[in-house]
């Protein structure tokens, strides 16, 4: 078996995309290199681990799942089904955190940071930042110190819910991307591999969100921001839980893909 015809199969099942992905995995190379080299042999075990691995996509699972990495905002995260996938949306809330930082050292903390992505995407264009990060889940957590570390970057990581592990500290900007699809919500069909507790919120999926708009002014210092991601037709109603409250410089800032995702408050 060569890798062409492995990648000719294994199409008839699942996106070549993928496969390109899975056998690039497998082979332990790259897929510029697969692509430059379609006659490359596999050995029996190499076949037998991508055929399971084809098995697995087609039975829906991410490709992100079966080979353990994804990359985010140019770096390359471990990711395990502990944490959500980090997508592409949400380096919109990065662009947004960085831009409020700009070349200011500040006390940054990130809610429900899941893999870290987020953190230390952060820390890594603003190292001069002290970067703080927080997760309900001690899985997660394991899984973003082990980013952490192998990324070199220094981030603060503590187990607890929203705001509890940072009780008396006052942080410059605050940022999350925390569960926020509807119970019910018929997009949950295609995310059934990804943690429900880091998807769903709520009947209206706006029960985390709506927390932490209402827990975070305690924790920011005056001029301090609030940068909430949130799904593509929440944005009036995140809109409004700020406007209840000591926020100012509402604004809603859509993703590349022009839908509304990620809204900011800097507090009074």
């Amino acid at each position: 078996m060569i890798a062409s015809e492995a990648l000719k199969r294994a199409s008839l099942r699942i996106e070549v995309s993928e496969a390109k992905l899975l056998l690039s995995f497998v082979l332990k190379t790259d897929k510029t290199r697969l692509t430059a080299h379609p006659e490359t042999p596999l050995t029996d075990s190499q076949w037998e681990a991508f055929t399971v691995l084809v098995d697995r996509r087609a039975e829906g699972v991410p490709v992100p799942y079966l080979i353990g990495r994804q990359a985010f905002y140019g770096l390359d995260f471990l990711v395990t089904n502990d944490v959500l996938i980090p997508r592409p949306d949400t380096e919109t809330l990065v662009e947004e955190a960085l831009a409020f930082i700009g070349k200011r050292a500040l006390r940054v903390l990130d809610i429900g940071t899941g893999s870290g992505a987020i953190a230390l995407a952060i820390k890594h264009e603003a190292p001069e930042s002290v970067l703080y990060a927080s997760d309900i889940s001690d899985a997660a957590i394991k899984v973003a110190q082990a980013n952490a570390t192998s990324l070199h970057l220094d981030v603060t990581f503590k187990l607890g819910a929203y705001f509890k592990p940072w009780t008396g500290e006052t942080f410059d900007l605050i940022v999350s991307n925390p569960p926020y699809v509807a119970r019910g919500d018929a997009h949950l069909q295609n995310l059934t591999f990804e943690p429900a507790s880091a998807l769903i919120s709520g009947e209206k999926g706006l029960d985390a969100i709506t927390e932490i708009v209402r827990q975070a002014p305690e924790f920011l210092a005056p001029g301090g921001m609030l940068a909430l991601e949130h799904g593509y037709n929440q944005g009036k109603d995140v809109c409004a839980l700020f406007q209840n409250g000591p926020w100012e410089n509402i604004r809603t800032v859509n993703d590349l893909g022009g839908n509304a995702r990620v809204t900011t408050g800097t507090k009074k």
